[in-house]
């Protein structure tokens, strides 16, 4: 039998028993456009593309890891988010709550994708300053957003407008080879320092930070203070552990 997604792009033929668990990953999962008044649907990336192309007005623009200014209103329900590069939508959503106003971002995109991004929200005024750092959850419609249990709570009386400080960064998984040619799986934030990705390879590995002489592309990862992105360091790299011997 047809996929219940086939009328936006998939071509699977499944078989009856196994039609949960196809839905359950099937990454056509139909997307629904984040803006108000609009009643386009789609799979995640033909869902990026309308957005881009019929509202580019109504959506700030950002790079991963790269800091941004948002400015939020108490009233403003949604902000959607595109990422400049790949044109992936986030949703920065803001809800009243008891104390307060909650806020949090979720990404657009079928449930089967295992969360790929963190992202950092500062909140700040005369009162003081409020973080969050999280990973972003899933979501297929934007309304969904204010039922995560993960998000910053702003007290009344910061507003307004409030000026929030967002980063959002992508994760990735590369490989540490030892000498030996034994590879270790990371997961990283491309934020993240080489101090951070010492640590780790020795909370995995129990290599000392001290004895660990990484390298990547003919450099040695010598300044802990540089993050992975300034050393090039992309999806599924392998960083050479040249010291100690193995």
């Amino acid at each position: 039998m047809p996929c219940p997604n086939e009328k936006y792009g998939c071509k699977e033929t499944i078989s009856y028993s196994k039609t949960r668990k196809h839905e359950e990953e099937c990454i056509y999962v139909p997307c629904y456009c984040p803006l108000s008044g609009c009643d386009f649907v789609a799979s995640s990336e033909v869902l990026f593309d309308h957005f881009n192309h019929k509202h580019g007005d109504s959506r700030i623009h950002f790079s991963y890891g790269s800091s941004f200014v948002v400015s939020l209103k108490s009233n403003d329900e949604v902000i959607v988010l595109q990422e400049h590069t790949n044109g992936k939508l986030f949703v920065l959503n803001n809800s009243e709550v008891h104390l307060g106003n909650a806020v949090n971002i979720s990404c657009i995109g079928p449930n089967s994708s295992e969360s790929r991004y963190s992202y950092d929200i500062s909140a700040t005024s005369q009162i003081g300053c409020l973080k969050l750092q999280y990973v972003t959850k899933n979501i297929q419609q934007s309304t969904l957003a204010t039922h995560s249990s993960e998000f910053l709570l702003i007290p009344f009386g910061y507003f307004e407008p409030l000026k929030l400080e967002i980063c959002i960064t992508p994760k990735i998984q590369i490989f540490v080879r030892r000498g030996n040619g034994k590879m270790t799986l990371l997961k990283v934030v491309i934020s993240d320092k080489i101090a951070d990705l010492k640590e780790k390879y020795m909370n995995v590995e129990g290599i000392p930070v001290n004895q660990q002489r990484l390298m990547f592309g003919r450099k040695q990862l010598d300044d802990d203070n540089c993050t992975i992105a300034d050393y090039n360091i992309q999806e599924n790299s392998i960083i050479y552990l040249t010291c100690p011997a193995s």
